[in-house]
């Protein structure tokens, strides 16, 4: 097994990012485990697709070599989300972090 440091994973998940692959084709291809490549990007709280969005190709639509070329589209400058609740409202960017935006909206409950 190869000991890798944080910055590894990190380096390993974009490139996950960038590849356009599920992460089992990815992982196959990079002779991972599948598993521990989940629990690591788990871990460290890695969400690459907070800093952009990945498009990707439907899965059942893989079955035969493609020539779909993954693009990565970044956010309207100008886009926000909006949350009202009650007498508050809150305009945030698209690319704030969904893990804190959840944490947010519980704690609005």
């Amino acid at each position: 097994m190869i000991k890798r440091s944080e910055s590894d994973w990190k380096s390993l998940f974009e490139a996950h990012d960038r590849s356009g692959l599920s992460a089992a084709a990815f992982c196959r291809e990079q002779q991972l485990c599948p598993k521990y490549f989940s629990l690591r990007k788990k871990q460290l709280n890695y969400h690459g697709w907070s800093k952009a969005v990945l498009v990707k190709p439907y899965k059942k639509a893989m079955k035969k070599p493609s020539s779909f070329i993954p693009a990565v589209v970044p956010p309207a400058l100008n886009q926000r989300i909006t949350i009202t609740t009650g007498p508050v409202t809150l305009k945030l960017p698209v690319s704030v972090d969904a893990h804190w935006l959840i944490e947010v909206i519980h704690g609005l409950r």
